[in-house]
């Protein structure tokens, strides 16, 4: 394959070699997760975001179509979205929004990239179809799906950019406050 515009720097610091690594990939700057591919001669993905809003504080995510195309594909058709945000008590630091319509609320049963952890500044979709909505789950800290049976499999779709200290602020007072209103959007809508 072809070299690396970082020399491998990425995943050599990470103690990642051919099975299972990230070669071929950059590391994104909070997480580790794999970022865009960087081979050369292979230009970067065009990358599509998202902005949440609580309260008026605004952050932007980056849609990771990387790790699930089609789930980020169908989170993109749905949007705007326009509901009711709730804090996850069995989960950690992190609230809930439940979609009931377009493509994201009828999508596959199973995972694409099934996680169960969730670094803060990640939203991660679980998929409900039987029950008519999918599950946007935004970790503003540590985070693990659960529900009252036990820890269930999420799909990572979106990774935020630049700094979200507000919003993770307006999403900590769900936690006393109760529901607050939240809107998703297509950044620059």
């Amino acid at each position: 394959p072809p070299a690396l515009r970082d020399g491998g720097a990425a995943a050599t610091a990470r103690g990642r070699g051919a099975c299972g690594s990230a070669v071929g990939r950059q590391e994104t700057r909070a997480t580790g997760w794999p970022g865009p591919r960087t081979r050369e001669g292979v230009e970067p993905r065009m990358t599509r975001r998202i902005e949440v809003e609580v309260e008026g504080a605004k952050a932007e995510f980056e849609l990771r179509d990387d790790l699930a195309p089609q789930t980020v594909a169908a989170l993109w058709e749905s949007l705007p979205i326009e509901t009711s945000i709730r804090h996850g008590k069995l989960s950690g630091s992190a609230c809930f929004i439940d979609v009931e319509h377009g493509p994201i609320a009828s999508i596959a049963a199973d995972p694409e990239l099934p996680v169960t952890s969730i670094y803060k500044g990640w939203i991660v979709a679980f998929p409900a179809p039987s029950m008519g909505f999918t599950e946007l789950l935004i970790s503003y800290g540590v985070a693990e799906y659960r529900w009252p049976t036990g820890r269930k499999l999420v799909t990572p779709v979106a990774e935020l950019q630049g700094d979200g200290a507000a919003l993770f602020d307006a999403l900590g007072r769900t936690h006393s406050d109760g529901e607050k209103s939240v809107v998703v959007r297509r950044s620059g809508e």
